[in-house]
């Protein structure tokens, strides 16, 4: 069931993005300038097992980072496209709702963030990276 809730996560992102990746990735390696790169990353989960109501429920949470390098001179925009990625995540996931193998699933946002970085010499000088990081919860309940 976790898998297809991933892959739900995915594919709702792939609806927006074009570069979805679960897990860590060496963005150093597939960092295209302008090209939003986008990382699942599951996190912590409660349980509440089934009791004497019958229902029991999970909830995990899902980290969901988009980043972007781009040219130093361009970074005004570069912050502006980060909010316009930060919030495009918050829009996908703020209130949906689905269904994975017959169970229903629910999701919130709970927190984002967003940050920059420019990069000195040695990483490549004149060059900015923008990110955010969205964190998403979802409910299931048997």
């Amino acid at each position: 069931m976790y898998k297809g809730v991933v892959e739900y996560i995915k594919t709702q992102l792939e609806t927006e993005f074009d570069n979805v990746y679960v897990g860590e990735q060496d963005w150093q390696n597939i960092f295209k300038i302008g090209k939003p790169i986008v990382e699942i990353l599951p996190t912590t989960a409660t349980r509440a097992p089934e009791g004497m109501s019958g229902i029991g429920n999970e909830e995990w949470e899902i980290q969901i980072n988009v980043a972007t390098k781009g040219m130093s001179m361009d970074s005004e925009e570069m912050e502006i496209d980060n909010l316009e990625h930060m919030m495009t995540v918050v829009d996908l996931f703020k209130s949906d709702s689905t269904s994975v193998d017959g169970y229903p699933v629910r999701f919130r946002v709970m927190g984002y963030d967003a940050s920059r970085i420019l990069l000195d010499k040695e990483d490549g000088q004149g060059y900015y990276v923008t990110a955010c990081a969205v964190t998403t919860n979802a409910k299931i309940t048997r």
